[in-house]
């Protein structure tokens, strides 16, 4: 039996990042629990670590990740919290389409998330013992990019200067290395291409994506649980 990995870090050589290229077809849901979040969704060839977009299921619309596929069921990820959302009583107009990715953009140098700030409503008043604070809305930060510059041959930086221009909103897909899970992010371009070089050295640029929502991460089923589940089958 192979031993567990019991690793201290997590390395950035060897992560995949992936940045949607379109929707795929439209698959139609016939029914969803809320907890777990899951779908019932006929001959969809989802898979796990897709992303999918729901439509027409009211509360429920909105891009999630899927952990896990048998049969026709189709369950999102953990971080999916439907628990005190409605479940749509009428499945005719419910939708699901996968998010297609590009390929491994592979001329990335460095990645960086800043972290979500919240902002702080100051609620104190005359009997508070001192000032108190309730929660707001939350900033969900950026994405920062570095990589080589590489217009001709990878389709991913001109995908970019398109979405700089159109202004349009996409998703990205970050594979951690040592089965860590999957990052999802969506967002739209904040700060374009930049082109940075000198003598001697080769071309640079970068993009800075302003989050929209959320993030989720995806973590992969230990191997033992897994074997456990299908046992209980």
């Amino acid at each position: 039996m192979a031993k567990p990995k019991n690793h201290k870090a997590t390395p950035f050589l060897g992560t995949k990042l992936f940045v949607q290229t379109g929707l795929g077809e439209e698959v139609s849901i016939t029914a969803a629990t809320l907890s777990p979040a899951t779908l019932t969704i006929e001959g969809s060839k989802l898979k796990a670590d897709d992303m999918i977009v729901l439509s027409g299921l009211g509360e429920l619309d909105g891009r999630f990740p899927v952990a896990s596929v048998e049969g026709d069921k189709v369950t999102l990820c953990d971080e999916v919290d439907w628990s005190e959302k409605t479940l749509p009583t009428d499945f005719t107009e419910a939708k699901a389409q996968r998010i297609q990715w590009s390929n491994n953009f592979c001329a990335v140098k460095s990645f960086s998330k800043d972290g979500s700030t919240t902002e702080q409503i100051d609620v104190t008043t005359i009997c508070s013992d001192g000032k108190e604070y309730e929660s707001g809305d939350t900033e969900y930060g950026s994405i920062k990019l570095t990589f080589f510059l590489q217009y001709s041959s990878s389709a991913v930086q001109r995908l970019l200067r398109k979405y700089e221009n159109s202004k349009e909103k996409f998703a990205v897909k970050m594979v951690l290395t040592r089965d860590e899970g999957t990052m999802f992010y969506f967002g739209s371009i904040e700060t374009g291409m930049n082109i940075e070089g000198s003598v001697g050295q080769m071309m640079d640029s970068g993009v800075s994506i302003k989050l929209s929502g959320r993030d989720y991460l995806n973590v992969p089923l230990p191997s033992v649980q897994k074997t456990n589940l299908s046992k209980t089958k």
